[in-house]
């Protein structure tokens, strides 16, 4: 299948997706191999235009953190106008399992929030303190967007794990390990935070990437010596 094949399959696929979600959620074909947008609908949701380019890391992070077949769900996000958004990407490789295209899903959840608050409030018995709303959430339009997305990888990943493996090196390696297999070390802060959450300086992590490196016969990131 040709690329051109391809996406006209899946700009037909995204067009059904549009007319099914309604006018509250945005749908976006990227073409991997061009970095372009190629079909978009209700861009009304992000506000962002045909000719909008997002960073080429975006797309490689999404790649990475990715499930086994493509799919990364239900990450907030926010619109340039600072509406807050439900995103999520689907990746399609071609036949040499290379990322070929994007659909991306912009949801806008405010009306069913509006029901669900409304639904509370109505069998609510007792005053009781609502949680605060959480304001961590990215903007799509900016590097904001992958470092988050980076942050919350490295959160759960941590989390996975039990805190007394985690304080130990080889917990720390195991993790370290994995961040680098996922491509973390590209996003721009990525270091610091890694540091932050496990409580290490920047010359222990090298040290730990060498002994990665050393074990894998690679050579480390050339990204990280710039950060």
């Amino acid at each position: 299948m040709t690329q051109e094949e391809r996406l006209d399959i899946l700009a037909q696929v995204a067009s059904g997706i549009a007319k099914l979600m309604g006018s509250d959620t945005e749908v976006v074909l990227h073409d991997l191999t061009k970095r372009e947008i190629v079909f978009m609908h209700n861009n009304n949701i992000t506000g962002r235009e045909r000719s909008y380019r997002i960073n080429p890391g975006v797309y490689d992070v999404i790649s990475n953190l990715a499930d086994g077949e493509g799919h990364l769900i239900g990450y907030a996000s926010k619109s340039a106008q600072g509406k807050k958004l439900r995103a999520s990407h689907f990746m399609f490789m071609d036949d040499e399992n290379n990322p070929a295209a994007m659909i991306c899903i912009n949801q806008d959840p405010s009306k069913v929030q509006d029901i669900i608050n409304y639904l509370s409030d109505s069998i609510k018995i007792h005053d009781v303190e609502e949680p605060t709303a959480d304001d961590s959430a990215y903007s799509i339009n900016d590097e904001d967007y992958i470092q988050n997305v980076m942050k919350d990888a490295i959160v759960k990943s941590i989390k996975q794990y039990d805190p007394s493996f985690v304080h130990t090196k080889e917990g720390k390696i195991k993790l370290l390990a994995k961040f680098k297999f996922q491509g973390l070390f590209s996003v721009k802060e990525a270091v610091p935070f890694i540091c932050g959450q496990l409580s290490i300086s920047q010359a222990t992590l090298y040290n730990y990437l060498r002994e990665i490196r050393d074990e894998e016969g690679r050579e480390p990131y050339n990204e990280l010596k710039l950060r």
